[in-house]
């Protein structure tokens, strides 16, 4: 169960990663 708890956690935190990394290259390209 903590394996599966902590593989949530780990999913939320990357997708917020590429969220951010997203954001980032379309602020890039809108310049």
């Amino acid at each position: 169960m903590e394996i599966k708890y902590i593989g949530k956690a780990y999913a939320e935190k990357f997708q917020i990663f590429i969220a951010k990394k997203l954001v980032k290259a379309l602020n890039i390209a809108a310049v």
